[in-house]
């Protein structure tokens, strides 16, 4: 039988309804609402319905004192402690007040001695402070042990400050009750009649006082037990039952059913991959359940993450015409509180000069909110707003710039607002409201309830921030208000409603959390993410108090608090007849994708002690194409695409800026493309589909060339002289802060580079990166070599005639110098370069067995000794310059391959090259994916592919 209706025959059988003397107490207020329905319903006559209330409302009426809001309680520490701790101590004043707040919270509900206990935690920070160097102790280890003195008299003063105001922590409350005699707690309770009713595990204060008062038969325990978990000494579900009972053998245990085993039921555990994704694996079940289960109108959906409640929402077959969801949608998942989040991080990013960077702006203007503040053409206006400066890669802005880039509207008002600098907490304050104002009448006259109440939530957080400012005079930065708002927002829920869902206790559906089901009773129950570290909780080990003290001093430790989950749970399903548990099966590094141990012991237990209950174990696969299903991408190489490949192959065309035909084709980056993915190079290079993505970091590509170009304006300024030790350093010391300043203008960086965010860490590399080699070239000069320049972005070229088809193959070295007899033509890289990297192997047979890099340097030297014929291939020394490596940035290439040697270099090169010209050019060979996907890793146009990164 349902809890509720067994309480309710008690309550018909033994009471007298018909005076107000009785009051119900249950561990929260849902179940009230289930009891007043009940009795109403089984009642024809007028009778007084019981007070009924939840355990924190009776302490704190018989206490006589408020129950204060946890943030108010921080609050008053922080005052006590904001005169007393060291600065070190002082920067995570706030964490460390709502943690010593919760620990005393526990000395209370634990009725234990703060002081000896106190006492014993300074010592033992003593002993772990202790140094065999008498005398010392550091500043911040002396902080350290002030603050654990001072423990014990925060505990004494707070608890002062709050009994003079009549108000309390719940902790304080329910010890005061405890140290009342039995006479005073007498009086203070009354003559009422009491049932607690539906407890489970209880703190010591609160035992203490309702056995008190049961002993004394003013009061009657009203269990929710079943013998499955309490008679079973394995099960940690029943762990506080058989602790409370076999401290008080007087009190014999009764009303224990024995349901979980006798009753028939179903339990189906269903693996899902993906947590939104139970949302789909529900709503399959919640059909299965209107066709096979009609005459069942009591059904729950249980929310372990209470972030799946959207998702959920939207999976609601439309035949469940009446929902009740009682759970809170969690603020911090909202819009607008993505959206402050992020505005107070924009807000941190303003210059003092009045400066505003625009990919702060950026990132602030394009989350979910902006689209539910702004109409549709307000937000084209905005777009364009954004891509104006996007495409002039701006990185800083003024107001006056926002304001002659919009005219009058209320995108200008908005931005108005939120960017001009708070530089005091009425400045943040004032912001908030004006832009609640702002946006608070379009929304109401969206009817958007969801948002609505988000636009509420977010007011009555302001307020109380406000409230708080005015009460207590130590919130005195922008800081302060930001870690107000974040403590909270993790207190804060949305209360979800629209026409689809109502609120009706007997409505066919209920949407709930775990702990909202506590006492009652469901025919159909669906729990979602039943995995490990979400039910039950991974160990939260957040106390001051050690594990040993928690122990000697009987506090509660992670293991206490995972029973509370498994008493939940079981209690959950022992008189549901279909359950339904739906857990994540993907991995990932917080441990997603393990089952929770709770669905482990069903499995293994259940068989064993029952015959009446059916385990299905399920696994939902989402419709997807199976491996044989999967067709690769390939191109076909029709009369219009070989055109288009001959195009690229060869291209002559004048450069009016250099005054010149240029040849282009194939150079050794398209090359290496095409032999790594030919569908790529088919993409990138044919098609000319480019990723024009604009990013806020530098990107490689910008950072290159930037340092190309700085050391392409400094070794100009050499000419054709040979260059030693003493010329090096006057151009040096002349020129290359010119040229570094040339190369920025050339890369639209005329103002300097940005040092916000990752991009200061690309200016202070970039700089690190020249500094270093302009230090290296320096000590190779210094140790008697010298050099002469003969080339600066050099291009190279040559024709191939492949039949009558021709092909370009180009190359474009950074540098060309001369070093004794040996001419180097260099490439500069910014990335990471290994001696692998430039060697030839003796086993490489083909091109395909290069190396990028080595492909490119035999491409340079073929390139180089075909348009200087009079020049011996022995003295052509192509290599590269990897500008990461400090000491020796100079790879050169390495041959150990005889069919690479110089005696056979050039023929080898243009046997390989006409091969693959020919491979490229033959209509037989399509364009294929890569047959090794962990290249496809960091593609561009892996969208294209389809391929799945999940799977390398």
């Amino acid at each position: 039988m349902a809890f509720i209706s067994k309480l309710t025959d008690y309550i018909i059988k033994n009471y007298d309804l018909t005076d107000d003397s009785l009051t119900v107490v249950f561990p929260n207020k849902r179940a009230a609402l289930t009891l007043r329905n009940e009795l109403s319903k089984r009642i024809d006559r007028n009778i007084w319905l019981p007070q009924i209330l939840s355990i924190q409302e009776v302490m704190s009426s018989w206490s006589g004192l408020q129950l204060l809001e946890n943030i108010d309680i921080i609050y008053e520490l922080i005052k006590i402690m904001d005169h007393n701790v060291e600065v070190s101590v002082r920067k995570n004043l706030f964490a460390l007040a709502s943690q010593i707040i919760k620990d005393f919270d526990e000395i209370d509900q634990y009725a234990v001695n703060a002081k000896n206990l106190f006492n014993y935690l300074k010592s033992v920070k003593e002993v772990e402070s202790w140094s065999p160097n008498i005398g010392e102790v550091s500043q911040t280890e002396s902080s350290y042990l002030i603050f654990f003195n001072s423990l014990y008299t925060y505990y004494v003063r707070l608890r002062e400050e709050l009994l003079h105001d009549n108000s309390a922590y719940y902790g304080l409350m329910t010890r005061k009750l405890f140290e009342l005699t039995d006479e005073q707690l007498f009086d203070t309770v009354g003559s009422r009649k009491i049932i607690f009713a539906g407890f489970n595990a209880l703190t010591l204060t609160e035992e203490n006082i309702i056995v008190r008062l049961v002993e004394a038969d003013k009061a009657v325990l009203f269990w929710d037990l079943d013998k499955y978990y309490y008679e079973d000494e394995m099960q940690e579900a029943g762990l506080f039952a058989r602790q409370f009972f076999s401290k008080h053998e007087n009190l014999k245990p009764y009303n224990i059913e024995n349901n979980f085993i006798e009753a028939e039921k179903i339990i189906n555990i269903i693996g899902v991959p993906g947590s939104s994704i139970q949302a789909n694996a529900l709503q399959l079940k919640l059909n299965e359940d209107i066709e096979v289960n009609k005459n069942i109108k009591n059904e729950v959906v249980v929310l372990s993450d209470e972030t799946l409640l959207i998702p959920v929402l939207n999976s609601i077959p439309k035949n469940y015409k009446d929902i009740n969801v009682t759970m809170g949608y969690p603020y911090s998942e909202t819009y607008i509180n993505q959206f402050i989040q992020q505005l107070f991080t924009f807000q941190n990013s303003l210059g003092k000069n009045g400066n505003i960077y625009f990919w702060s702006l950026k990132r602030l203007m394009e989350t979910e909110m902006i689209k539910i503040i702004f109409t549709n053409e307000e937000l084209v206006e905005l777009k364009e707003f954004i891509d104006k400066f996007l495409k002039e890669s701006t990185y800083y802005l003024t107001i006056n710039d926002i304001e002659q880039q919009l005219g009058q509207s209320r995108i200008l008002d908005f931005l108005m607002i939120i960017t001009k600098k708070w530089n005091s907490t009425s400045d943040c304050l004032s912001s908030f409201k004006l832009l609640l104002n702002l946006i608070n009448n379009d929304i109401i006259a969206s009817d958007n309830k969801f948002v609505i109440n988000q636009i509420s939530v977010t007011a009555k957080i302001i307020n109380k921030i406000e409230r708080l400012i005015n009460k207590y005079n130590i919130i005195v930065q922008i800081e302060d208000i930001e870690m107000l708002y974040k403590q909270s927002v993790s207190e804060m829920s949305i209360k979800f409603k629209n026409k689809d869902v109502v609120n009706n206790l007997e409505s066919s559906l209920q949407i709930m959390g775990l702990l909202e089901t506590r006492n009652l009773d469901f025919d159909i129950v669906h729990i979602l993410s039943v995995n490990e570290g979400v039910l039950p909780l991974s160990k939260s080990p957040n106390s001051l108090i050690p594990f040993d003290l928690r122990l000697e001093y009987k506090l509660p430790i992670y293991t206490n608090k995972q029973a509370v989950y498994a008493y939940h749970f079981y209690r959950l399903i022992q008189n549901a007849k279909v359950i339904n548990i739906y857990y994540n099966t993907l991995t990932d590094d917080v441990g997603e994708g393990e089952p929770s141990r709770f669905i482990r012991q069903l499995i293994n237990e259940i068989p064993i002690k029952s015959k009446n209950i059916k385990i299905n174990q399920i696994t939902y696969k989402l419709p997807s194409p199976t491996n044989n299903d999967v067709v690769k991408i390939e191109v076909k190489k029709t009369p219009e695409i070989i055109e288009k490949i001959k195009n690229k192959l060869y291209n002559e065309h004048f450069n009016k800026e250099k005054k010149c035909y240029e040849k282009q084709g194939l150079s050794p980056t398209s090359i290496s493309c095409y032999l790594n993915c030919p569908l790529k190079f088919y993409i990138k290079y044919i098609e000319n589909v480019k990723d024009d993505t604009l990013k806020e970091s530098i990107q490689a590509n910008i950072i290159g060339s930037i340092i190309h170009s700085t050391f392409e304006n400094l070794y100009k300024e050499f000419g054709n002289a040979i260059i030693d030790k003493q010329y090096y350093n006057i151009i040096e010391n002349k020129f290359l802060k010119i040229s570094f300043e040339k190369a920025l203008a050339d890369n639209n960086f005329a103002n300097g580079l940005p040092d916000t965010g990752f991009n200061y860490l690309n200016k202070i590399m970039i700089e690190k990166l020249i500094d270093n080699f302009i230090d290296y070239e320096k000590k190779f000069l210094e140790l008697g070599n010298k050099f002469s320049i003969l080339g600066l972005e050099e291009s190279l070229s040559y024709t191939f005639d492949i039949g009558d088809i021709k092909v370009n193959l180009t190359g474009f070295a950074d540098r060309i110098d001369r070093v004794g007899d040996k001419i180097r033509i260099l490439d500069y890289k910014t990335g990471k370069v290994d001696n692998k990297d430039v060697e030839i192997k003796s086993t490489i047979e083909n091109i395909n067995d290069l190396t990028d890099k080595s492909l490119q340097l035999c491409i340079y030297k073929y390139l180089y000794a075909k348009n200087n014929r009079n020049i011996s291939i022995d003295n052509i020394e192509p290599g590269i310059l990897g500008l990461l490596k400090v000491n020796n940035p100079y790879f050169p290439l390495v041959v150990n391959s005889t069919i690479f040697n110089n005696d056979n270099f050039m023929e080898t090169c243009e046997d390989m090259f006409i091969d693959l010209f020919k491979e490229i050019l033959n209509p037989e060979i399509p364009f294929c994916q890569t047959d090794e996907e962990k290249k496809c890793k960091n593609c561009d146009y892996l969208n294209i592919c389809k391929r799945n990164p999940k799977t390398w």
